[in-house]
């Protein structure tokens, strides 16, 4: 379920629902980051997650949280219109928010007539947000491959908003830093603007699917070192990047839109009452790219499983 729709600055302005009974959207800010809900008003089909901003750049970046949700009983959620990709019901009830500003903390809770919730969290941090997504199993039956698809979109931050461009755009590759144009087969020899797909080692010896699709994504010869993918800013200011705990990673990047895509890829098997949890980081960051991932190794030794947020995750039956 990749993303094909461009993002339009109309995703910025949709409303969302704020426990103190606002109509706009909800906001705060904290160390230097400002966290921004973004959700469909009931009978729309709009972005679902938060916009992000840093100090030092200008708009903000866009994490459609999640872009799609889906489990052995069908769609659950998706943030745009496929007719290929029907969704199994509208959401049974508004967005209901959350905010603690002291600690800089902005959430949402959604509900689907299948009684499956889902909670998006953004938690401010001094070098971008944290981000949990936790789905609960609220219907009688086990649900299987239990999976999501999140999208860190750029267009709406012009300092990374360029299109059909890889210059900026990197990862690790062989304990080095790797632009993204470097990368096999390049898009002078695909004959189409870049649409990479690049696979963890753990993604590589566990991926099955095609290895290109005709709407235009490939996946490239070479594995990434982790599961974090970064963009620097054309004017040098700073850098933007997403990872996610999940080692078996395809990350991806569609210029046309421009966004990033780190994953997660790994599912869960929810028999009823249970609740799995994806964990990752936005990065927007002054620093550069060797300290970006000092700090990546920081945050998935020691931050991206946390003890309040351990989740029961059940095996599915042999």
């Amino acid at each position: 379920m990749l993303c094909t729709l461009l993002l339009t600055s109309a995703l910025i302005a949709v409303r969302g629902y704020a426990t103190n009974e606002t109509s706009e959207p909800p906001s705060l800010e904290q160390k230097g980051i400002r966290l921004t809900g973004l959700a469909p008003s009931p009978g729309e089909t709009a972005a679902l997650g938060f916009a992000i901003s840093a100090e030092w750049m200008k708009g903000q970046v866009v994490l459609r949280c999640p872009e799609t949700l889906s489990s052995s009983m069908g769609l659950h959620f998706i943030d745009h219109i496929r007719k290929d990709m029907p969704q199994l019901s509208p959401l049974s009830q508004p967005i209901a928010w959350r905010m603690e500003p002291k600690r800089g903390i902005l959430a949402y809770t959604a509900r689907t007539e299948e009684g499956i919730t889902f909670e998006g969290t953004a938690e401010a941090a001094s070098d971008g947000a944290w981000i949990t997504l936790r789905v609960k199993n609220g219907s009688k039956e086990p649900l299987n491959s239990v999976a999501c698809q999140m999208c860190l979109s750029l267009s709406a931050a012009p300092q990374f908003a360029a299109k059909s461009d890889l210059s900026h755009s990197f990862t690790w590759i062989g304990g080095y830093k790797t632009s993204l144009d470097t990368l096999t087969p390049t898009s002078n020899e695909k004959g189409r603007i870049p649409w990479l797909l690049i696979p963890t080692e753990a993604m590589r010896r566990k991926y099955t699917g095609p290895n290109e699709c005709s709407d235009g994504w490939w996946v490239v010869n070479q594995n990434a070192d982790f599961p974090l993918l970064a963009r620097i800013a054309a004017d040098g200011s700073g850098l933007v990047g997403i990872a996610w705990h999940d080692p078996a990673a395809m990350l991806m990047t569609n210029t046309a839109i421009p966004c990033l895509h780190a994953g997660p890829s790994n599912e869960f098997f929810l028999n009823p009452g249970e609740e799995g949890i994806w964990r990752g980081k936005v990065y927007l960051t002054r620093n550069s790219p060797d300290r970006l991932l000092s700090q990546y190794r920081i945050d998935e030794a020691e931050k991206f499983v946390r003890h309040d947020l351990v989740v029961t995750r059940a095996e599915a039956p042999e």
